[in-house]
């Protein structure tokens, strides 16, 4: 998801004299800590992490427990800890900041994964609007190892169900059954009955995509218990790239 703010949807900014700009050394172990608590984003090692931080095209503002991060753009914001109030006068000294840089045309943007986080909390306070995109271009390879992957992610949302859904790879010719009984979840080789034959990026689609799963597979019940596992909301944020 991405956010932007005008001024006037921001909260006053903190005194200029209580924040700092983010420092790769003395802020790395806050920055870690926090990533490292977040279940919707990649974890780095120290190495990879360290060396995102000190690039020129990291920045970021600290103001006693909160942090914002910036990268990719000055007008990109990343990361962030503190209250959503703090993290939302955070957002408002940074476009202070980026009033005053010549070279800054556009939006203050906060991309994050759609779940609930300190940064979330603050641009659902603060936001004038958003979009909503794919954070990557993601691909299935093998369906039954991926897909008994999904199934663990997906069983907490599942308290019964039944039924089971058929799909084939065309191109490769896999075919795997997902099958839920009594609420539990598995996933078995082979087809049973009518499957669902689709080419790898239409099967990458229906496991990752934001349209609807029946583009995908037409017909599946509306109560189905595949659409509590599809599609996987899977989430990688161009922080970490290169």
């Amino acid at each position: 998801m991405r956010f932007w703010f005008p001024r006037r949807y921001l909260p006053e900014p903190p005194p200029a004299d209580t924040v700092r700009g983010l420092e790769p050394g003395r802020d790395f172990e806050r920055v870690r800590d926090h990533l490292a608590a977040d279940p919707d984003t990649v974890v780095a090692d120290d190495l990879e992490l360290r060396r995102i931080l000190e690039c020129p095209a990291t920045g970021g503002w600290v103001s006693g427990d909160a942090f914002i991060v910036y990268r990719r753009g000055i007008g990109n914001v990343y990361l962030a800890d503190g209250t959503p109030e703090e993290i939302g006068r955070l957002l408002s000294h940074h476009l202070r900041w980026l009033e005053s840089e010549p070279k800054w045309d556009g939006d203050l943007a906060v991309h994050c994964a759609p779940a609930d986080s300190a940064l979330m909390r603050a641009c659902q306070r603060y936001y004038a609007g958003f979009s909503v995109s794919p954070s990557g271009m993601f691909r299935v390879g093998p369906l039954k190892p991926f897909l008994e992957k999904v199934c663990r992610a997906a069983q907490p949302k599942l308290a019964d169900g039944a039924g089971a859904v058929s799909l084939v790879n065309a191109e490769t010719g896999e075919a795997v059954t997902v099958r839920c009984t009594g609420g539990r979840l598995s996933v078995e080789e082979g087809a049973q009955g009518e499957a669902y034959r689709l080419g790898r990026r239409d099967l990458s689609e229906a496991c990752f995509g934001l349209c609807p799963l029946d583009v995908y597979l037409p017909g599946l019940p509306a109560d189905s218990f595949l659409r509590q596992v599809l599609p996987l909301p899977a989430h990688w944020s161009r922080f970490f790239g290169v």
